[in-house]
């Protein structure tokens, strides 16, 4: 389709306020760009090229629209009109490509154009986390092959929070990839860590424990996990099965653990929450 010319702007302008008449289209308007979003959402592609050859900010909503729409004409739009692929779609949301990892044409879409797996938001939360907890496993090393990395993005505690039958195997491949077994969540991210610290910031051990993943525990313990270190609450991980009521945990977790050394200093010594800071 071509460019809209100056002289269709009448029958733009006609199009852009049938779509804003549309039902639902109100929190849209609301926002910054909003007709812009209307008009990925439910016009005419001409409407859309219309607005951004005048200069129409691309807006975070807009690029989710085309997204969740699987539009790749609307994405590559929005790329030729200043949007910038790894740029995080709010504060604490990664980029455009986390939304769209379940989907392996539309993950090769974005990886074609340079996006990057390990791109980050305000968090130390990248488009391979969301991977490894919900995509499909063959996706996952495709991530990996366009320099995804273990260094960032909490790759071993998405691993454990993983709820899907393959868990067993996404689990043995980021750990083939050698993560920091035993680091609390965020520990080399400081920013992420103190922002979130009251919320029980543990190792993967942790994770697995409370979620009472027996099996889970185990392939942790066996890969060289320490069942001491304390989490940003001062628990350590069989506190967090008893707590949760994981029997099965505890059972298993309880002589390993009072066999355990304690570990040297820990990171969360004079870091543990305060209440809610």
């Amino acid at each position: 389709e071509e460019a809209a010319a100056v002289e269709n702007a009448p029958l733009l302008a006609e199009a852009l306020s049938d779509s804003q008449a549309l039902p639902g289209s109100g929190p849209y308007l609301e926002r910054p760009g909003g007709t812009l979003c209307i008009a990925a959402r439910h016009g005419p592609r001409e409407a859309l090229e219309y607005l951004l050859a005048r200069n129409v900010s691309v807006t975070p909503y807009a690029v989710t629209t085309a997204v969740i729409a699987k539009d790749e004409w609307i994405l590559d739009l929005l790329l030729r009109s200043g949007w910038k692929i790894d740029e995080p779609l709010v504060l604490t949301t990664p980029s455009a490509l986390a939304l769209a990892v379940e989907d392996s044409a539309l993950v090769s879409w974005f990886l074609e154009r340079g996006a990057s797996p390990n791109a980050q938001c305000s968090l130390d939360l990248t488009p391979l986390s969301v991977a490894v907890q919900f995509s499909s496993v063959p996706i996952i090393p495709s991530l990996f092959d366009h320099g995804g990395s273990v260094l960032h993005g909490q790759l071993l505690h998405y691993a454990v929070r993983r709820d899907l039958p393959d868990q067993a195997d996404v689990l043995d491949f980021i750990l083939s990839k050698q993560p920091q077994i035993n680091h609390v969540m965020y520990q080399e991210h400081p920013q992420s860590y103190f922002s979130q610290r009251m919320f029980d910031l543990g190792t993967p051990l942790h994770e697995a424990a409370e979620q009472g993943k027996l099996d889970v525990v185990r392939k942790l313990l066996e890969s060289g996990t320490h069942p001491l270190i304390r989490d940003s609450c001062g628990r350590i991980p069989l506190q967090r099965a008893e707590r949760t009521g994981r029997d099965s945990v505890v059972a298993y977790l309880g002589p390993i653990t009072a066999s355990a050394e304690l570990p040297g200093r820990q990171f969360t010594e004079d870091k543990e929450t305060t209440g809610w800071s």
